[in-house]
């Protein structure tokens, strides 16, 4: 189980946030932290892996592939309406 979770994530190394932690994690209503994050996220080369991260594992917490947690739960209802029409797996 341990091994599965580590290899999820493999792509966590290549990441720009890398060190970053507390940029992704800002307080409830910080937007200037949030838009340091998403500025960060948007040049990452593993930025779709990370939200595909997020969104498969409900992450409701911090800034996850450049989208915050309000954000990524659109995403996913778009996902699950997706889903239910056939459009993607």
């Amino acid at each position: 189980m341990v091994t599965a979770l580590i290899d999820d994530m493999s792509w966590a190394q290549d990441a720009a946030c890398r060190g970053l932690t507390h940029l992704f994690f800002p307080d409830h209503g910080d937007s200037r932290t949030g838009s340091a994050a998403k500025a960060i996220c948007a040049s990452c080369p593993v930025r779709i892996e990370c939200l595909t991260y997020a969104l498969d594992n409900h992450e409701n917490t911090g800034i996850w592939g450049g989208y915050n947690s309000r954000e990524r739960r659109t995403l996913n209802r778009w996902r699950r309406l997706a889903r239910q029409q056939g459009l993607i797996e």
